[in-house]
């Protein structure tokens, strides 16, 4: 597929279509369960945010050749964002006005160490360059095993960290083609043994 350590995205107009109807789909479930609160421009950014990510790991899905399956179509969002042969992949997102370092920092939260992930991958936009940049994955017993733990309100460099997670620096991320390999090895898995030529 020719991807690198990193796989960087421009974010055209096909991608900023699909991230506002990813954004639509996010803030309707959001009022279907209750989850709007007062802080409700903070919760819209959260939702433009995440969906940056989900459309740009389309993207890169997409043109990796992969068929998936997302939330979606299977209303099974509080589990994951995509499902690609068999394995489960949740796409976490950061946003700035700075190009992606490799030191800079990523959370996942506690409670999503508890919904049978597979995958993680993880996504940097860059605001004012219009680029969008998978920065790389891990499994999810490196991300419980590797990542430090900390407890919602903890400090870290003067950051405060908003919610119960394992935090980890983006040098620990592995590349991209990556798991574009591993993806393909869980095809290879799923297909049938065959005797003669005939599926058995």
């Amino acid at each position: 597929m020719g991807v690198s350590k990193m796989y960087s995205i421009s974010v055209d107009a096909k991608l900023k279509n699909r991230v506002e109807e990813l954004t639509r789909i996010k803030e309707e479930r959001g009022r279907l369960v209750g989850i709007w609160h007062e802080n409700l421009t903070g919760r819209k950014k959260a939702f433009r945010t995440g969906s940056m990510g989900e459309a740009s790991f389309e993207r890169w899905l997409d043109e990796g050749g992969f068929s998936y399956t997302d939330d979606q179509e299977t209303n099974d969002y509080e589990r994951y964002d995509y499902l690609v042969n068999g394995g489960i992949i949740d796409v976490k997102t950061r946003s700035g006005k700075y190009p992606y370092k490799k030191d800079y920092l990523w959370f996942v939260k506690a409670n999503s160490m508890k919904m049978g992930i597979d995958y993680f991958a993880f996504c940097w936009h860059n605001v004012y360059q219009r680029e969008a940049v998978l920065a790389g994955w891990l499994p999810y017993e490196d991300v419980l095993r590797g990542a430090k733990y900390y407890e919602k309100g903890d400090s870290i460099e003067k950051w405060s960290v908003p919610c119960d997670a394992y935090v980890m620096p983006g040098n620990r991320l592995l590349p991209m083609d990556e798991l574009a390999a591993e993806l393909r090895i869980r095809a290879v898995k799923d297909v049938p043994e065959t005797f003669g030529g005939v599926a058995g």
